[in-house]
């Protein structure tokens, strides 16, 4: 029965998905036979299907593919939300496995529901990854406000690759204020520090990395042998330096990270390496 074909294959798309065992090919399979066999007087209200189609492109790298098909779920919402269907969550079927199908009641486009701020942000992401930074910025903005730390994250990347510093380095503030524990904090001052320093507020450059060395000393950090952070770091708190104190601060501490490179190299007990490193750069 062709009226029920479609249902079928969605059904099937359902149980890869659920069993959680790298199934997405034959999931995508499967969803890509429902999108095409779906009657007539459906094909306008399938939001969902596109929905779930392109997570699971999104999930196998076919970024452009996913777009296409985040595009046509919005597309279609836009036209009428109250047959905007969802594969949502069957609590009976085991974990973030999707059913069928429930229609959402007529909503303003103003307001958001949760699943629309969802797809703008999955469809940013894809967005940055294929470096369409501005376009990515304007799914971002429209999510906004969220609690998704990684799109703030993203939005900050987006607005540094386009230029625009200022605001790169807001986004970067909420993360700090707002999301402290979602991101390694050295990570986020090195890089607001970085931002400061395009901008030429070269106190602040130097504060931030004077907070990412401090974080990274006394947190949890990767084998500094293997990721010489602290060398680089000093080394474009030089640069800085060398703008506000002059050759002669840029010069020490480039002789500093000689030294911290010994430290590393030699120094076993991470306690006393840590402390010895203290001092030693922030002198």
């Amino acid at each position: 029965n062709p009226q029920k074909a479609w249902k079928y294959h969605i059904e099937k798309a359902k149980i890869n998905i659920s069993l959680n065992q790298n199934l997405e090919q034959q999931a995508l399979f499967e969803l890509n036979l429902a999108i095409k066999k779906a009657p007539e007087k459906e094909k306008q209200s399938l939001a969902g299907l596109y929905y779930q189609r392109a997570l699971l492109e999104d999930k196998l790298n076919d970024w452009s593919k996913s777009i296409k098909d985040y595009n046509t779920a919005l597309n279609q919402y836009e036209k009428s939300p109250k047959n905007f269907i969802f594969l949502l969550e069957n609590k009976g079927a085991g974990s973030g496995a999707p059913c069928l199908l429930e229609n959402l009641n007529e909503v303003s486009w103003k307001i958001l529901p949760d699943k629309i701020s969802e797809i703008l942000g999955n469809r940013g992401k894809c967005n940055y990854v294929l470096k369409n930074y501005k376009e990515a910025i304007n799914d971002f903005n429209r999510v906004f406000p969220n609690n998704d730390a990684k799109i703030y994250f993203i939005r900050s990347e987006s607005k540094r690759y386009t230029g625009d510093y200022k605001g790169a380095i807001t986004d970067l503030d909420t993360i700090i204020k707002s999301f402290p524990d979602s991101y390694p904090l050295y990570e986020i001052y090195d890089r607001r520090g970085f931002l400061y320093n395009q901008v030429k507020d070269y106190k602040k450059t130097i504060e931030d990395y004077n907070q990412a060395i401090k974080i990274y000393i006394s947190g949890v950090h990767p084998d500094e042998k293997e990721n010489p952070f602290l060398i680089r770091t000093i080394g474009k708190r030089a640069w800085a330096k060398q703008k506000t104190e002059g050759y002669e601060a840029f010069e020490k501490d480039l002789k500093i990270t000689k030294k911290v490179a010994k430290i590393i190299r030699e120094e076993t007990d991470e306690n006393k390496k840590d402390s010895k490193l203290y001092k030693i750069i922030f002198y």
